[in-house]
C-alpha cells in the first residue's frame, strides 16, 4: 500500500523544524560560550566626587569601600556583579538600583557624584 501524497511534506516539515531547533541551540550555545569568555575580561570602574578613578576585578569577590569629601559609599563585588551595599548619602537612591553585570549598566550616587559601571580590561 503506497503513502498519500500528503505525508511526504509533513515529514519534510517535521525535518525541517528539528533543523531549526538544532541551529537555533548552536547559536545560543555560541553566544553563551563568548558572554562566559568576554565575563573574564571586565573590570569594575569606580570614578568618585573627589576625581579619582579605580578599577576592581569582577572576577574576584570582595567589598571595597570609598571615602571622599562627599561621603562613603560600599560597593561589594559578587559572582560577576557589582552592587552598592551602603551608602551615607540621602535617600539611598543608588542603593536601590541593584547589581550590574554588564558595561550597559551604571550605578550612580548622585550626592557623592559617585559613578560605578563596567568596563572591558584593557590589557586582554
Amino acid at each position: 500500500m503506497k503513502h498519500p501524497a500528503s505525508a511526504r511534506p509533513r515529514k519534510t516539515g517535521i525535518i525541517f523544524i528539528a533543523a531549526v531547533l538544532a541551529a537555533s541551540l548552536l547559536a545560543w550555545g555560541g553566544i553563551q560560550l563568548a558572554v562566559a569568555a568576554n565575563a573574564d575580561h571586565r573590570q569594575l570602574q569606580v570614578a568618585d566626587g573627589d576625581g579619582q578613578t579605580h578599577l576592581l576585578p569582577l572576577d574576584q569577590d570582595g567589598s571595597y569601600t570609598f571615602t571622599t569629601s562627599l561621603g562613603t559609599n560600599v560597593v561589594t563585588v559578587a559572582d560577576g556583579s557589582a552592587r552598592m551595599e551602603s551608602s551615607d548619602c540621602p535617600g539611598h537612591d543608588c542603593i536601590d538600583q541593584g547589581s550590574i553585570d554588564n558595561a550597559a549598566e551604571m550605578i550612580i550616587c548622585m550626592p557623592h557624584k559617585l559613578i560605578v559601571g563596567i568596563v572591558e580590561d584593557e590589557e586582554n
